[in-house]
C-alpha cells in the first residue's frame, strides 16, 4: 500500500523528494498520505488518514498564511 502512494507521489512532485528537509501531503479522495523524516527517531514516517468523502473538501490558495494572521 505505501509504495503505491510514494510512487504517486513522486509522479504527482514530479522530481525527486527531499525527505530530510521538506513534507509532502497528498489529498485522495477518501483520504490524506503524509510522508516525512523525524529526526528525533532519525525514520521517515507515514501518517495515512481516512476522510469522508461525502463532506470533505480541500481547497488551496497562493496567499500567505502569515499575512492572513
Amino acid at each position: 500500500m505505501v509504495d503505491k502512494l510514494v510512487k504517486l507521489l513522486k509522479e504527482k512532485h514530479g522530481k525527486g523528494l527531499n525527505l530530510k528537509d521538506d513534507v509532502y501531503y497528498l489529498f485522495l479522495k477518501g483520504g490524506l498520505f503524509t510522508l516525512y523524516y523525524d529526526e528525533d527517531e532519525n525514520t521517515i514516517k507515514v501518517d495515512v488518514e481516512f476522510l469522508p468523502e461525502e463532506n470533505t473538501f480541500v481547497y488551496f490558495d497562493e496567499q500567505e498564511l502569515s499575512n492572513l494572521l
